[in-house]
């Protein structure tokens, strides 16, 4: 297996899943339909920034290794939509929900910097990036949590979800540190990894809030 068939096949479950989203919306009333058009967002630019990669397109060298530009292009569109999904299902406060957004943004653009520069200052901005996501998962665990208005049952699912982003998120750093950051592993198991993260963090995520009975009926 080579880094274009990983790519395309990230594409393809990308694609399936936006597909899988907007027919399990279909029958739902009005009211409920924000969280699983939000996840069709998330999975449509991932599709389009797997099949960009996969074509080859945006990729630059950066200290001797493939630099995927369009990677961080989906990071910084995707990851606020999912705190925006989250935000949503928990019924957060806006205020609480932009905050969040924007120590995100400002997270992936660290990283997307630390990219592009290589060298020493890599690091400076790897290091910004995780001070950062502090704040993002404080959020999560407090002021996301405590202004849930939600069931018993979907203030679980939210815990479930919360966690499940949380601990995801928290393995990218890492393959950063071990790809772009030392070079210890090739530019396939980057990929790879990366691509596991995606599927994870993005359709497994999507599809266990949108089946969420609360958002399945009438308020």
């Amino acid at each position: 297996m080579n880094s274009f068939i990983v790519l395309c096949s990230v594409a393809g479950l990308m694609a399936l899943s936006s597909v899988a989203y907007l027919a399990q919306s279909a029958d739902r009333p009005y009211s409920k339909k924000l969280c699983p058009y939000l996840s069709v967002a998330v999975t449509s630019i991932a599709f389009l920034s797997y099949f960009a990669m996969s074509l080859g397109i945006g990729i630059t060298e950066v200290d001797g290794r493939p630099f995927y530009q369009a990677r961080y292009w989906d990071w910084a569109l995707t990851t606020p939509l999912l705190l925006i999904d989250l935000g949503c299902f928990a019924k957060a406060p806006t205020s609480e929900i932009f905050y969040a957004v924007s120590f995100d943004i400002l997270m992936v653009l660290a990283g997307l910097i630390g990219c592009m520069v290589g060298g020493l200052a890599k690091w400076y901005f790897f290091g910004l990036g995780m001070l950062f996501f502090i704040p993002v998962i404080q959020v999560l665990f407090t002021s996301f949590k405590e202004s849930s208005e939600l069931s018993d049952d979907s203030k679980k699912k939210y815990m479930q979800l919360a966690v499940m982003i949380a601990a995801l998120w928290s393995f990218y750093p890492l393959v950063w540190i071990a790809a772009e950051g030392t070079q210890l592993i090739s530019p396939f198991i980057e990929i790879t990894l990366y691509a596991v993260l995606d599927v994870c963090a993005k359709c497994v995520f999507g599809f266990v809030l949108i089946n969420d009975e609360s958002l399945k009926k009438p308020q």
